[in-house]
């Protein structure tokens, strides 16, 4: 079991200039403040059971988590996950995941900005990966995985619209709040690696992406979805 103490001090005034407040459809000026001190503590406990075969092993197992937050109760969530692997030729694997996932909001998380006292319902997300891989010799392997995360229960969070590196984002015009009633997050990945002994490797990967939130039925990217990434 954790326990998790925060004290979370926020302070904002600012003023805009009418022509930003207009484009920007927010107050030509306001202030927030918040003085926080909230406390949780967060407990879980998982078992699994695994079986292998001589070309096949499969697991199942789940998790069950436990929030408590000073002042709101407590909060439960079972979360069951499954996995399966097959090899069907010496070095090759070939394998798939899936399992749901419950992710409690931390005290440090609360938006301090908007002053939130409630902490939100743990969020919810369904994850799934399979891919291949193959070790071709004793130095050098490679692997294909594709994957696709979908959250159903997803926390409102803040972001900037035209800026998301501010080193003062909540100062911005472009502030914005957002609440998806949804999200998701998937894509397909190319890696290899190659060791040239104790001394020396290389590895490389090549991924394609998105990630997008779900706002009243649209598929909005999320200010750092990335289609393309190559290392």
């Amino acid at each position: 079991m954790a326990a998790d103490n925060a004290s979370l001090v926020f302070a904002k005034q600012y003023q805009f200039a009418a022509p930003i407040a207009t484009a920007f459809t927010v107050p030509a000026n306001g202030a927030v403040t918040s003085n926080q001190t909230p406390h949780s503590f967060t407990r879980a406990v998982y078992a699994a059971a695994r079986h292998h075969w001589r070309y096949f092993e499969v697991e199942a197992g789940g998790r069950v988590d436990q929030q408590g937050y000073h002042g709101f109760g407590t909060r439960t969530q079972f979360a069951p996950r499954f996995n399966l692997r097959v090899d069907p030729a010496a070095g090759w694997h070939l394998y798939s995941s899936w399992g749901t996932f419950a992710q409690a909001q931390r005290v440090d998380e609360f938006r301090a900005e908007e002053n939130q006292t409630l902490p939100d319902p743990g969020g919810r997300a369904i994850h799934f990966i399979a891919g291949l891989s193959q070790q071709t010799s004793a130095a050098t392997s490679w692997c294909i995985e594709t994957y696709r995360n979908r959250w159903s229960k997803i926390s409102p969070y803040f972001d900037n619209s035209l800026d998301a590196t501010s080193l003062l984002p909540e100062l911005e015009p472009d502030r914005v709040r957002i609440a998806p009633s949804g999200a998701e997050a998937s894509g397909i990945e190319l890696s290899a690696q190659h060791s040239f002994g104790a001394q020396a490797s290389v590895w490389g990967g090549y991924t394609v992406a998105h990630a997008f939130d779900d706002l009243g039925g649209v598929d909005v990217p999320r200010s750092w979805d990335q289609r393309a990434a190559a290392s």
